[in-house]
């Protein structure tokens, strides 16, 4: 390509505007017409030389595109593709439509993501919505249908994270208040027990008025032995704490064994996550649970200084 129409096509591309890129064309073929009539070339030879010139233009329009204009490229190749060559009509065209429809693809998942994404803290993602949106939205375009599940994947990926995160601040915040004394129906007048999930509220609801029940248990029991009453009334109750406490024990003991599993206690966002376990947990694990945590994240942080 001479230094005319090299000239040209610069200029088209740095501008990126259709009216540069048409007078490119222009001066392309007029170039051609004024080198054959030097060079004495027929119509043929002078259109086959265009074709080749034009052919690199659009080429290179379409890389600009690829990355300044993707949901345009495909829509511009099939515009142009008259001025393109045959032998390049498969590998441009193929980039030009991936480019384009996956482009379109994670506009459309964005938007579905701000369509359906949870309005409260605690509510879950509704993928089930989200999926079916992407498969109404692109029936017969897998490519753009792929685009658009990962584009709002990515940001309920993130969702999540993040919701983990401050579940697991609120929880530490409600267990705090407990530890220091504060009532059930105060607790479910904070905030941070307001934010938590129905199932996590539920848990914790459970936990607390256990620990009630236990304590009941064991006042009635030690008036009764005051009263003289002990041994029936005390043989009934410690069998009924006798019994919740084994199943206590044993559904500890299973949580616990599950999260001390390295690989499982490695994949905890943070330490804050861990100390949330305690509902679960029970008041002897966790302590024991954070010691292994972090002398897993010491041991990460060396192995990979």
């Amino acid at each position: 390509m001479g230094a005319v129409k090299m000239a040209a096509v610069n200029t088209a591309l740095q501008t990126m505007d259709p009216v540069a890129i048409d007078l490119a064309r222009k001066e392309i073929a007029q170039e051609n017409i004024r080198i054959g009539a030097r060079k004495g070339w027929d119509a043929d030879t002078a259109a086959a030389h265009t074709l080749e010139d034009t052919t690199k233009l659009h080429a290179a329009v379409l890389g600009s595109m690829l990355t300044e204009d993707p949901m345009g490229a495909a829509k511009y190749f099939e515009e142009n593709k008259h001025e393109i060559h045959g032998s390049r009509h498969a590998d441009l065209g193929k980039q030009a439509k991936e480019v384009s429809r996956n482009a379109i693809g994670e506009a459309a998942g964005v938007a579905i993501w701000e369509k359906f994404k949870p309005q409260n803290d605690a509510d879950p993602v509704e993928r089930d919505k989200m999926l079916a949106a992407a498969r109404e939205t692109f029936p017969n375009d897998p490519l753009a249908q792929k685009a658009a599940v990962n584009a709002f994947e990515q940001s309920a990926t993130a969702h999540n994270a993040a919701q983990a995160e401050r579940q697991a601040g609120n929880i530490n915040a409600v267990m705090e208040a407990h530890r220091t004394g504060t009532g059930l129906a105060a607790i479910q007048r904070m905030p941070e027990f307001n934010n938590l999930s129905g199932a996590k509220k539920a848990e914790l609801e459970k936990f607390f008025n256990d620990e009630v029940r236990i304590a009941q248990e064991r006042v009635e029991a030690a008036r009764d032995r005051v009263e003289n009453r002990a041994e029936r009334r005390e043989a009934r109750a410690e069998r009924q704490e006798l019994r919740a406490e084994r199943k206590r024990i044993k559904e500890n003991d299973a949580a616990y064994l599950r999260y001390s599993d390295p690989t499982v206690l490695e994949a905890i966002p943070s330490r804050q996550q861990v100390q949330a376990l305690l509902p679960q947990l029970g008041q002897a694990h966790p302590a024991t649970l954070l010691t292994k945590y972090d002398e897993l994240t010491a041991r990460l942080g060396e192995d990979l200084s």
